[in-house]
């Protein structure tokens, strides 16, 4: 599983870098207690 990272339920989130926001602002950081959803989607 090279380049692959395992998480687990409680671990920080990993940095992510999106090109464009379809829908509300970009996070520049997640805090503890929040929830955030993203989604990931294809039309291949």
């Amino acid at each position: 599983m090279e380049g692959k990272m395992m998480l687990r339920m409680g671990s920080p989130a990993p940095s992510i870098k999106v090109e464009d926001w379809l829908r509300g602002e970009p996070v520049s950081d997640f805090q503890p207690g929040k929830v955030y959803i993203v989604e990931f989607w294809a039309t291949w």
